[in-house]
């Protein structure tokens, strides 16, 4: 079987290296199948490419490729990705986040369990628990696995690190969307395809470390999902496969069951108007049609 490793970043120099020489790590691990893997760098700026590719001969990797895409969007980086390559499944992870070693094993041992069409990884917070947004970096991390490992109706895929098949139909996705881990989870499932997840397949990543950046980020990714809305066939599903309001309110207790002292209490505690703040201002730009639409997005204190 030939899988496909497709690493999109965005002016990424300093984290690259990292990520390049982690999934060759996993890559290599991976013993159990007879596969092929092709590992494909995408990305506008000609420094994250040299340097990716300068790992990859550091790390004798010889299946390693790198496109330069025109710097649109992760959207259509992907896009470029899946037509300069040759596939049965393909795996999709980021420049600035470290697949663990036993990553791409997981993934690809969960992919042959029953009929999937795609399995997602589990991002861990790479961040210090000791400050505020460290702290909700973990607990929005662990509640996410939480939710994932109860395998309901809708299992969403992380964009840091999940596995699909090659399924006619997906590609190419809208280059205007802003969440395309979500996008594909929404198309898989109104195609009727099974999404799984490999709590094991770990990928660390850092994230936002001020309000604005925090801001930034969650409107991107959860308002992502609110502006999916307008691509949902609803001629197949009624449901809303989409992220939304109401699985915070599911999990509501949640933040406080996760603190371990008074002070993560505390921290809980400030995350309630903070993330009502967050919905809010969603579904007040998605009522006024505003988004950034498909454009990179740089978050430069999760690079820290």
């Amino acid at each position: 079987m030939k899988i496909a490793v497709i690493i999109t970043s965005f002016n990424e120099k300093t984290t690259i290296g990292k990520a390049v020489k982690a999934v060759i790590k996993a890559v290599n691990n991976e013993q159990k199948y007879n596969n092929f893997y092709q590992i494909v760098l995408v990305a506008p700026d000609l420094d994250t490419l040299s340097e990716g590719e300068r790992v990859a001969q550091s790390e004798v990797y010889a299946h390693f490729k790198t496109v330069k895409d025109n710097g649109t969007g992760k959207p259509a980086a992907l896009n470029l990705a899946i037509s300069n390559v040759e596939a049965d499944c393909f795996i999709f992870t980021d420049g600035d986040v470290e697949v663990s070693e036993q990553s791409i094993s997981e993934l690809v041992s969960e992919l042959s369990v029953g009929t999937k069409s795609a399995v997602g990884g589990h991002p861990v917070s790479a961040d210090s628990r000791l400050t505020f947004w460290g702290y909700s970096s973990h607990l929005y991390c662990e509640a996410a696995h939480q939710r994932r490992l109860k395998n309901d109706l809708y299992t969403p895929l992380s964009g840091y690190l999940y596995i699909m098949k090659n399924i006619p139909g997906v590609f190419p996705m809208p280059e205007k969307i802003r969440s395309d881990d979500a996008y594909i989870s929404m198309k898989l499932v109104e195609m009727g395809k099974e999404i799984g997840y490999a709590g094991n397949a770990l990928v660390y990543t850092k994230f936002p470390k001020n309000l604005s950046d925090w801001m930034s980020q969650k409107k991107r990714s959860l308002g992502g999902n609110i502006q999916l809305l307008k691509y949902k066939n609803t001629s197949i599903t009624k449901e809303n496969h989409t992220r939304n309001i109401n699985e915070d309110l599911s999990m509501a207790l949640f933040p406080m069951t996760f603190a371990k002292n008074a002070k993560e209490y505390v921290f809980s505690i400030l995350m309630y108007p903070l993330r009502a703040y967050l919905w809010l201002t969603i579904y007040f730009n998605h009522l006024l049609n505003r988004y950034s639409v498909g454009a990179w997005q740089r978050i430069e204190s999760s690079k820290q």
